[in-house]
């Protein structure tokens, strides 16, 4: 990098502060790199990344919030498709590499990986090249032609889904999606039957 090229600017976001200083602090001793934001929620994340601008935007899965990385990923891409998104996480599962795919972010990087990973996505995420190691675009090229569990849902399904494992009672679920006791009940049942599931313990 001559001194005269401009640095990759990043907001970085990861709600665990050991983590995230120490990849910001990695990136920060990459030449060419420079961490111009540091979110721990994706609210954060959102300001920050209007703010800035960045020319790359490194997001984590699991915030201590409802909202995902890979929601908040798919809010931004959205408003502005050109937004070049990182998914770095320490969750490989299926469904989150084929979302991640889904949702129009350049790359994926675990956090179990090479730490030279997360910059290599960097790199290449500003270049406007889509990356996914070797390991996960296998995966991904899989998964492609699979249906995933999920993916046999529908929205309420999921959103009922979604309480049951968070531990909500059928009560609490009528009140929170606003729906019947008699739909929370067929929804549950229709999603043990899709997912092969017995009960209720096996949802969770």
């Amino acid at each position: 990098m001559s001194p005269n090229d401009p640095q990759i600017k990043v907001v970085l976001a990861d709600d665990h502060p050991l983590l995230r200083e120490g990849f910001s602090n990695l990136l920060e001793l990459t030449p060419d790199i420079s961490v111009v934001g540091e979110a721990d929620d994706p609210g954060m994340a959102a300001k920050l990344n209007e703010k800035w601008q960045p020319d790359v935007l490194v997001l984590d899965i699991r915030f201590q919030s409802e909202k995902t990385g890979i929601d908040l990923a798919q809010e931004i891409l959205k408003k502005n498709p050109n937004t070049r998104i990182v998914i770095f996480s320490q969750y490989d599962q299926d469904e989150i590499i084929k979302k991640t795919y889904a949702v129009g972010a350049m790359a994926f990087v675990a956090k179990n990986s090479d730490p030279n990973e997360l910059i290599t996505a960097i790199r290449k995420a500003k270049a406007g090249d889509i990356y996914f190691p070797p390991e996960i675009a296998k995966r991904l090229a899989y998964l492609s032609t699979q249906t995933l569990p999920l993916e046999r849902l529908s929205k309420r399904e999921v959103d009922v889904l979604k309480n049951i494992a968070s531990g909500h009672t059928n009560n609490e679920i009528v009140e929170t999606l606003g729906i019947s006791l008699s739909s929370v009940t067929k929804a549950t049942a229709s999603v043990k039957e899709k997912l092969e599931l017995k009960s209720t313990a096996e949802l969770v």
